[in-house]
């Protein structure tokens, strides 16, 4: 009885060991994770930035008069003929 009370304290601390293992590992994946899901954001948050600063380069150009580039076009094509 002693023998088999001895065997089964070694296999719960050899399953104790392996879920500290498990739970070790579990840990530096969310840690990584948790680094990649920040790093993401970043760099989201950055292209966003960009993104906004196109944009308002674009709304602060003049506007375009495109009906009097074609008439123009239209003149020098006349003329070159």
């Amino acid at each position: 009885m002693l023998l088999n009370t001895l065997a089964g304290e070694n296999q719960t601390a050899s399953e104790i060991d392996e879920l500290n293992r498990k739970y070790n590992q579990a840990k530096d994946i969310s840690r990584d994770l948790e680094k990649q899901a920040n790093r993401v954001h970043a760099e989201a948050e950055e292209a966003g930035n960009k993104a906004l600063q196109i944009y308002a380069n674009l709304t602060s150009l003049p506007p375009l008069d495109s009906e009097g580039l074609e008439n123009e076009a239209n003149k020098i094509k006349k003329e070159a003929e």
